[in-house]
């Protein structure tokens, strides 16, 4: 697993750069294509060499001096010419779409002086702007909060001024701008198992609560109740936490209740404390399946007598993990230790 941590200023670089890449280039392509096939209504726009060719043979026309052909720009605009020469916009980049949209010989026409022009001429310089702070020049990934919000609007402006306010990438930018999690497959897996864990912790409280009421253990209903309404995260520790207090609430009440006042006709190692403590926890560790602890539990227990009733409780649990040889050996070696003990039968 990695141990980066992205900080909040380098998320916030990320879908800024997100905005520019995917949505801004994406309104520029749709105003592209449209302002084209109004000048071309019989050439429509549709992706392909014959655009790209038709394109660039106005470009070539010696009257034109485009900087596409003139040998002193040649390397610097190669990527541009060869962009335009495949004629499919959705790989054309910020610098093709601006290029194609403000300096195109092709697309004279549409450099009129009208309202919509000026439009369309601020919005793509605000776009080359805020792609250059973000991509061109940028020193680092990441961006402050103040300077995020300063150039996500003049993003979300630009692509107003582009296409219309009501246009779903419009929408789209502004979600993204509000967006606060770096969502990832993992991300998504990982609160799928947390989801998971909760409807385990679920039905575990359940099964508890029907075995309290098993044993007329009376519990809070504050207890009981599941936190459905919060957060998963929150969720499970509150479940977790109510399941921890009311075991050991059954505990106590194994504790109290378990031959506290045993029949004078009883052994007296029956009445002991001890005897009562060691059936009780063991008992409840091995329901709880915490072999582990009851094994170090058992150990405690010193003395012959005492001895063998550990042993006993170890055999049990031995067998409840089917482990029915070691069961055996540990009960056979309990029968000298019967004979010994003093306060047995």
């Amino acid at each position: 697993m990695s141990s980066n941590i992205y900080t909040k200023d380098e998320l916030r670089y990320f879908r800024l750069a997100k905005g520019v890449i995917n949505y801004s280039t994406e309104a520029l392509r749709q105003v592209f294509k449209q302002e084209w096939n109004y000048v071309y209504p019989a050439t429509p726009w549709r992706n392909d060499g014959t655009n790209g060719s038709q394109m660039l043979a106005d470009e070539r026309l010696p009257s034109r001096c485009s900087r596409l052909y003139d040998p002193k720009f040649a390397k610097e605009y190669q990527a541009i010419k060869d962009h335009l020469s495949h004629g499919d916009v959705e790989e054309w980049d910020v610098t093709t779409l601006a290029f194609a949209l403000l300096y195109a010989h092709s697309l004279n026409r549409i450099r009129n002086g009208s309202q919509h022009w000026i439009r369309v001429k601020k919005a793509v310089h605000k776009i080359k702007e805020v792609r250059n702070t973000v991509l061109s020049h940028a020193c680092k990934a990441s961006i402050s909060h103040r300077t995020f919000r300063r150039t996500f609007s003049t993003l979300e402006l630009a692509l107003s001024n582009l296409v219309t306010t009501s246009d779903p990438l419009v929408a789209k930018l502004k979600v993204l701008r509000s967006e606060t999690e770096f969502v990832t497959d993992d991300l998504v897996k990982f609160k799928e198992l947390l989801h998971q864990d909760y409807q385990s912790l679920v039905v575990l409280d359940r099964h508890l609560e029907k075995l309290e009421c098993k044993m007329k253990v009376s519990v809070d209903k504050c207890e009981t109740k599941h936190a459905s309404t919060s957060a998963e995260t929150t969720g499970n520790s509150e479940i977790i936490s109510k399941v921890c207090r009311r075991v050991d609430k059954l505990e106590q009440e194994l504790s109290s209740s378990v031959d506290l006042m045993p029949s004078k006709s009883k052994p007296s190692i029956f009445h002991s404390g001890k005897y009562i403590r060691l059936v009780n926890v063991s008992n409840s560790m091995s329901y709880n399946f915490r072999w582990k602890e009851l094994d170090k539990f058992l150990q405690e227990f010193v003395g012959v007598d005492i001895q063998m009733f550990a042993g006993i409780q170890s055999a049990v649990a031995l067998s409840h993990q089917s482990k029915k040889d070691e069961s055996f050996e540990i009960l056979n070696s309990l029968i000298p230790k019967a004979f010994l003990a003093n306060q047995y039968g």
